[in-house]
């Protein structure tokens, strides 16, 4: 199946602003949102959607190029339909379907649930993408589900709890204020790695960046644009993170998740960026580059001139910035999913011995490294088993 970008665009803005009004209507008690659910099974159908679906969907750009891409972010929408049937949401029901659908689903999240349930939480802090919803191939599709939403909400503002999202991905012009969906003013959006963060108050808060180190990469910023425009290159600007331009950091994909380039493609367009960066940063002492493995993130260290900016240092300055008296708190759960949580993990340790951690992995090497930093943390393996310990956690 093809399908144009621009029309794939507009369809999940479609999706996005139907959802938003639903949960809206759900945390105000309201279950009347019939044209919000026609907007979503008619995108359903439009999409041939189905849980479970393997096959793949061509994207097409106007340059004439096209990717194949797997459509994970359009099956949400067949769940948030399911979640959403006969007008009468409900966690439970809806996480009991999918334990149906998965026989393995409903161990591994008591398993999780077991390890986490001894505590009483006060606050979340969580990473985004690939933690609460699943990775997309192009970020301006990675729409925050209904249920998600609504899991957060019931777990944090319901309960009177403090929810953070601190994610590497950037705070606005496409971050996570436009993909997500939560009403306003029930958690804390931190993005590009805590350094620019909006408050429950709908406080802008930024961290001073140094003028030398944010002219550096204004010049890497300019040369990167430059080599995106040969042909060979321009396919990274228009899969997954694409070129993020973030507050303080840049970031360029260099595959996706499952990867869609060849790995030859891939690692030689990150030699690349690396020569790149040794060029515009002679010294070494402003830029450090970080590989995630889909993305190639590049960051301004920090002032002792330590490897680049990390969740960890993010989490450390909102603690100040905006007080959030973590130490104190008496149940901290931090939440993530890959080798760059770990410093936010490891933070929240420090700040907090009574931290736990919630994580999704399948790789046995990051598990035992969360667990060397909490042995009883609860490890799942996707996206919706970690939103289902959440919601048992919830109450």
């Amino acid at each position: 199946m093809t399908i144009g970008v621009r029309e794939l665009h507009q369809s999940m803005i479609d999706v996005r602003n139907a959802r938003r009004k639903i949960v809206e209507a759900l945390v105000s008690g309201q279950k009347h949102f019939n044209e919000e659910l026609t907007t979503l099974r008619k995108r359903a159908t439009e999409f041939q959607l189905g849980i479970g679906r393997n096959d793949k969907h061509k994207l097409q750009f106007e340059s004439g190029e096209s990717i194949e891409v797997f459509p994970s972010y359009l099956g949400q929408i067949h769940k948030d339909l399911v979640f959403l049937k006969e007008g009468n949401p409900n966690l439970s029901v809806f996480f009991q379907w999918l334990s149906e659908e998965d026989p393995s689903f409903e161990e591994e999240v008591e398993g999780a649930f077991q390890n986490l349930s001894s505590n009483r939480y006060d606050v979340l802090i969580s990473d985004r993408d690939g933690t609460l919803e699943p990775y997309s191939p192009f970020y301006a599709t990675a729409i925050q589900s209904i249920y998600s939403a609504w899991t957060l909400y019931q777990f944090g503002a319901a309960q009177k709890r403090e929810v953070v999202l601190l994610t590497s991905g950037p705070l606005k012009d496409l971050g996570i204020v436009d993909v997500n969906v939560d009403l306003k003013g029930t958690l804390t959006y931190a993005g590009s790695k805590a350094r620019q963060v909006l408050t429950r108050t709908n406080r802008l808060v930024e961290m001073s960046l140094p003028p030398e180190q944010a002219k550096v990469l204004h010049t890497f910023e300019t040369e990167l644009k430059r080599l995106l425009t040969q042909e060979e290159n321009r396919k990274f600007t228009l899969t997954g993170s694409g070129l993020q331009q973030k507050y303080g950091e840049l970031a360029i994909a260099r595959n996706t998740t499952p990867p869609i380039f060849s790995e030859s493609e891939s690692e030689t367009f990150k030699a690349e960026v690396v020569a790149l960066v040794q060029k515009v940063d002679a010294s070494g002492k402003i830029l450090d580059l970080h590989d995630t493995g889909s993305d190639l993130e590049i960051l301004l260290r920090t002032q002792q001139q330590k490897a680049g900016f990390s969740k960890g240092d993010g989490l450390q300055w909102i603690n100040e910035t905006l007080e959030l008296q973590l130490e104190e708190a008496s149940g901290l759960l931090i939440a993530g999913d890959t080798l760059s949580d770990v410093p936010m993990l490891a933070k929240a340790k420090e700040l907090n011995p009574h931290t736990r951690i919630l994580f999704k992995t399948t790789e046995e090497k990051l598990a035992q490294k969360v667990q060397s930093i909490d042995p009883q943390a609860g490890i799942v393996s996707s996206e919706d088993a970690l939103l289902a310990v959440l919601h048992k956690l919830s109450n």
